[in-house]
């Protein structure tokens, strides 16, 4: 707040256009002009010096990818006799071969099944089958669902999507929908071929917002847009 005008104050005289600077009192040395330092920024309301650079823009934040963490890793031991049965429509199953996971309680015991790759409900392709519930997938991001006893196996799982499809509930029971619906994570990119990190950076250049899922049996690699 201004202070009130004292008696035998006076406020200065404007000589000038609004917004221009007054001139110096008759006989004041004047100023010299502004002299640009090199790199630097002129004062405001003077033009930048010939010659002089620009602050380079704002680099784009968000660049760091992010791997989508999916919560539906089976653990390696304590399915038990639950999971034994509910898993004898997969014996069949080979890599390629797709299975809908249709329930899993509290005790990660799941109920599967094989079903047709262009359902809406084929949650997994199978990536690789092993024989033994013990067995080590290969390298990769992949869901685990495995059989226990004398005849047990293994599958390592990825989503069974393509480009352009969308997916929800991948906590409990993942499957398609319309991308126009309520959905988790959009697959904007499908690279065959490739398992590296960093390969939807690489594919998408332009897209800070992209996630990503490796798998090397077959190698491939998925980009995701996914929901926060």
């Amino acid at each position: 707040m201004s202070n009130p005008q004292q008696p035998g104050q006076f406020n200065a005289p404007q000589g000038g256009p609004q917004g221009a600077p007054l001139p110096p009192p008759q006989g004041a040395p004047v100023p010299p002009p502004y002299q640009p330092q090199a790199g630097g920024t002129p004062p405001q309301g003077f033009p930048p010096a010939p010659g002089a650079v620009p602050p380079p823009p704002a680099k784009r934040g968000g660049g760091k990818l992010v791997r989508i963490i999916v919560a539906i890793v089976v653990a390696l031991a304590g399915i038990g006799f639950a999971a034994y049965r509910a898993m004898d429509d997969v014996d069949t199953a080979e890599a390629g071969d797709c299975i809908q996971l249709k329930s899993m309680d509290s005790s990660n015991n799941v109920d599967l099944d094989k079903i047709d790759c262009g359902s809406p409900d084929a949650s997994y392709k199978v990536g690789k089958k092993l024989d033994g519930s013990g067995a080590k997938c290969p390298e990769g991001d992949y869901d685990e669902f495995y059989k226990s006893g004398s005849s047990g196996y293994k599958v390592c799982v990825y989503y069974n999507a393509a480009k352009g499809d969308c997916l929800t509930d991948l906590k409990t029971k993942p499957h398609k929908v319309a991308c126009t619906a309520a959905h988790e994570a959009e697959v904007v990119e499908v690279v065959q071929g490739k398992s590296a990190a960093g390969t939807c950076a690489a594919t998408l250049p332009e897209d800070d917002a992209v996630a990503e899922q490796n798998f090397s049996e077959p190698p491939l690699t998925m980009c995701f847009h996914a929901k926060a």
